[in-house]
């Protein structure tokens, strides 16, 4: 089975009960787009009610991704990270 990597990009200045609030309206939507049946590879996949709080913040977009692919178990909870130079796409 391949690997991939799904996330969503939100406002620094949101607070945890915010970001959480956005998390599940995405993973509901995924689920929407993608289907329940598993395996999507999509955070249709995801517990909606659960995020873990990385302490790690990055400089860029780029490494907070590499970090996320390099260190998030396949089958756990989402991560929430955070870095610096907010330049691409938000929700």
């Amino acid at each position: 089975m391949g690997a991939e990597l799904d996330f969503i990009i939100v406002e620094s200045e949101l607070s945890k009960p915010e970001i959480m609030e956005r998390w599940a309206k995405s993973v509901e939507q995924s689920a929407y787009d993608y289907g329940h049946a598993g395996y999507t590879g999509k955070i249709a996949e995801m517990p909606p009610d659960k995020i873990t709080w990385k302490d790690e913040e990055f400089e860029s977009y780029k490494m907070a991704e590499e970090f996320l692919w390099d260190e998030h178990p396949k089958w756990e909870p989402a991560w929430a990270v955070k870095y610096i130079k907010l330049v691409d796409k938000k929700l």
